[in-house]
């Protein structure tokens, strides 16, 4: 594949800024295979700036460097805009559980540029999610896993699973005392796209990325 048709995007926020340590591995593996375009997210949601101008530019195969966020941020204006453009990942984030669905090795950078290089690259086409007008990659939390996520985001100096743990065991109390101001399901719910979710807290054992089906 031309070296112009591969674009590496990453965000140097993902992880706890594991993305910024992260990429200089990255852009060597990559540069070593000859693909030198790399791009990096300045704010929070500049997925969508970025890959509006892959799409202008023709880029055939986004390599993004990040987590569940970055990828779902990227995925979904893919997906709006009916691009053909392919998503490539590279784990970088706190959960990267998206990435342990696929099955593959989500952080060797060097077979995945050598792969694009050579054309050995196996595609795989997934399902997305929607929930009215918003679309997801991952999972559509509400309840349970929403406070959560916030008590995870209050523990950002914690380290990926350490976090979730700790985040799961400040909201117990929700599972018998929910806080909500409107009753939209019964019982904390999440609309997933893959078994895996928040690390190992949670499952959705019926829910498969190809399958056209979600779990609730």
């Amino acid at each position: 594949m031309g070296a112009n048709r591969v674009r590496l995007l990453y965000n140097p926020a993902s992880g706890s800024g594991r993305g910024a340590r992260a990429i200089v591995g990255i852009r060597a593996a990559f540069a070593r295979c000859g693909f030198t375009d790399v791009r990096a997210t300045r704010h929070a949601g500049d997925e969508a700036r970025l890959v509006a101008e892959a799409i202008t530019d023709g880029v055939e195969t986004l390599v993004v460097a990040g987590g569940d966020g970055t990828w779902s941020n990227c995925a979904v204006p893919l997906a709006r805009a009916g691009c053909p453009a392919r998503l490539a990942i590279l784990a970088a984030g706190t959960g990267n559980d998206f990435a342990k669905n696929l099955g593959t090795p989500p952080r060797d950078a060097r077979t995945l540029a050598e792969r694009l290089a050579d054309g050995g690259v196996t595609e795989r086409r997934v399902d997305m999610g929607r929930v009215d007008d918003i679309w997801f990659l991952n999972v559509a939390g509400m309840g349970f896993d929403v406070a959560c996520n916030a008590a995870a985001e209050r523990l950002r100096p914690l380290p990926g699973a350490p976090r979730y743990v700790a985040a799961a065991l400040a909201e117990l109390e929700f599972i018998t005392h929910p806080k909500v101001d409107a009753l939209l399901v019964s019982g904390p719910h999440a609309v997933a796209n893959r078994a895996r979710l928040a690390q190992e807290l949670a499952s959705a054992l019926r829910a498969y990325l190809r399958s056209g089906e979600g779990a609730a």
